[in-house]
């Protein structure tokens, strides 16, 4: 669902509720698969918007095009728009508003306890410690059906972008375990492989879809945990 799904016209409560329960009836299902993204993102979104729509007469709009379904989204990447419609049009938002914002609520309370479920199932272990954390850039993996995947990360710092965001890009997918051997076979970080940048053991006690839930919750994680050790760092 678009998130002018609100203003499309001709504007009617009743066409809008169709599009609005459709939503609902599809963000259920996925969220009863344990698939958290991009759907979570999208009701935290919906939520921001009517929100606004109710409280100040304005609308979000995104700024740049979503590329992947974890995306990050901050501040910064959205626009508050006034809202300029007809009375008998805007009469017509304001409903589908308030008939969408407690569903929305309820969506987000779902959404987030099955974020936090999922959050606290994954964990990392630091492979081989190394200084060149604070780099920004290294290795995480899994061991996944006696095979290990292993990925290649990349944090932007650059003091032009408002917001710290991790890029990443699958290497290899191989039946060898040993990752100091599978890492100095692969071309990667221009030649900075091997033991020389950080590896991260990507690990979860549970069976939660990998692409919608495991992936994007790892990448996060891996993000985080450099920021704050190169943070820490800078402090002792």
């Amino acid at each position: 669902m678009k998130l002018n799904w609100i203003f499309r016209k001709p504007i009617d409560f009743e066409y809008n509720q169709y599009v609005f329960l459709d939503f609902c009836e599809k963000a259920k299902k996925e969220f009863s698969e344990f698939k958290i993204y991009p759907t979570f993102q999208e009701v935290s979104l919906h939520l921001a918007n009517i929100s606004l729509i109710k409280n100040k007469n304005q609308h979000l709009k995104l700024k740049k095009k979503i590329q992947c379904i974890d995306q990050e989204i901050t501040l910064g990447d959205l626009q508050y728009l006034p809202i300029r419609l007809t009375d008998e049009e805007l009469s017509e938002v304001q409903q589908s508003s308030r008939f969408a914002e407690p569903q929305l609520k309820d969506l987000f309370q779902m959404g987030k306890s099955l974020w936090s479920l999922a959050f606290d199932s994954v964990s990392l272990d630091l492979f081989y410690p190394t200084d060149a954390l604070e780099w920004g850039y290294g290795y995480f993996f899994f061991y996944i059906n006696n095979k290990t995947y292993l990925y290649e990360y990349n944090i932007d710092k650059s003091p032009q972008s408002l917001v710290t965001e991790c890029t990443t890009t699958l290497v290899i997918v191989s039946e060898i375990k040993n990752i100091k051997k599978l890492i100095k076979s692969t071309n990667t970080h221009q030649g900075f492989g091997g033991v020389h940048l950080p590896i991260f053991h990507v690990v979860t006690g549970q069976k939660f879809p990998f692409e919608e839930t495991i992936f994007p919750i790892a990448k996060r994680k891996v993000q985080n945990y450099v920021i704050q050790s190169a943070k820490l760092k800078k402090h002792i």
